[in-house]
């Protein structure tokens, strides 16, 4: 659809009940707005209906670019990128808990509303569920519409729109978390995605963004690895600290610190081989490396990712064998990894 602005899914707060999904579509924007007012009272008063209007205006020429993460029918990887959140849904939850918690820490305020700029099909929505973090309401935000769809299925608020030109009043919302793709974002648009941060927090607000640094293993494992096997390629450039350093202050904001944070992969199993099998399935659904899979099979792929997984991160052999957890039972095994984060608090 063109020139749309989609408002769909589940519990108005982590943790709370499903309700029935709302939806703003193209036409008559500003009376379809109001349905979200009973359902989502404190989404819907985040809304402007003047920034509504302009991206309607804008809409073919803003959603005129590739979607990397829609349907794999489409030329996209979206279709494997939501199988390995299906069954995997916490892979990624240290990580994702870390974000949150950096944001919870600094904001002193419940039932904060946080907008999770690149929320694909609801990931951090869902983790946060799981984790019990009842003080935050995370409304996904992302402009596949692929993954809004795979959002409103599992029953998660989401709204469609660009990291870099939001469509939420000034100082509306108390946290922005910027993360899981934020390279993705093309270089000269990521100093507007700072500043739509800036612009949409309210002081005291908690913006924090995640990516991983130029150079890094995470780099080289997009650029040996998926720039190559999958259908989409990786033609993105990563951050480094240096970057976040200046987009923040262009921004205006003038409390912010750069940290490197612990963000493993973690996949589970019965035996040591199930949980090495679910480590590379994970890593094969989610970077879509199909390329692989279609020369060396399912299982095949799987042994292969993880094997240049061990190369990239480093990691002894020893160090990535699963090890048993008695309190659960099962076998985990993780692959660890580390991001660059920013976390900036507007104080004016």
């Amino acid at each position: 659809m063109k020139g749309e602005v989609i408002v769909r899914g589940g519990a108005t707060q982590v943790g709370g009940p499903p309700q029935d999904p709302a939806i703003v579509v193209d036409t008559d924007l500003p009376s379809h707005i109001t349905i979200l007012r009973d359902p989502y009272p404190h989404f819907y008063k985040c809304l402007d209906v003047s920034r509504v209007l302009e991206w309607q205006r804008d809409a073919s020429a803003l959603n005129n670019r590739n979607d990397d993460f829609g349907p794999d029918g489409a030329g996209g990887r979206g279709t494997h990128y939501i199988n390995a959140q299906t069954p995997s849904s916490m892979a990624r939850s240290k990580g994702i808990e870390g974000l949150l918690r950096l944001i919870t820490r600094e904001l002193g305020v419940t039932n904060g509303i946080v907008l999770d700029l690149l929320g694909g099909d609801g990931l951090v929505h869902k983790v946060a569920n799981q984790l019990q973090l009842s003080n935050l309401n995370v409304l996904t935000c992302d402009i596949s519409e692929h993954m809004i769809q795979a959002a409103c299925d599992a029953r998660v608020p989401a709204i469609h729109q660009r990291a870099e030109r939001l469509l939420c009043k000034d100082g509306s919302v108390d946290g922005v978390l910027l993360a899981y793709g934020t390279h993705h974002i093309d270089p000269s648009d990521r100093s507007f995605a700072f500043q739509e941060a800036h612009r949409v927090l309210r002081p005291g607000g908690v913006f924090v963004i995640h990516d991983f640094e130029v150079g890094g293993p995470m780099d080289k494992w997009f650029g040996e690895v998926v720039d190559i096997q999958s259908r989409t390629g990786h033609p993105f450039r990563h951050f480094a600290r240096s970057d976040i350093d200046d987009y923040f202050s262009a921004a205006g904001f003038k409390d912010y610190r750069i940290i490197d944070m612990t963000d493993s992969y973690c996949a589970v199993g019965d035996t040591p081989e199930e949980a090495r099998l679910a480590m590379g399935e994970y890593l094969t659904d989610m970077y879509g490396l199909v390329k692989v899979e279609e020369a060396k099979g399912r299982n095949g792929a799987a042994y292969w990712a993880l094997e240049k997984a061990r190369e990239i991160f480093g990691h002894t052999e020893g160090a990535a064998d699963p090890t048993f957890d008695p309190a659960t039972g099962i076998w985990r095994m993780e692959v660890p990894r580390s991001a660059l984060v920013g976390v900036a608090i507007r104080r004016s």
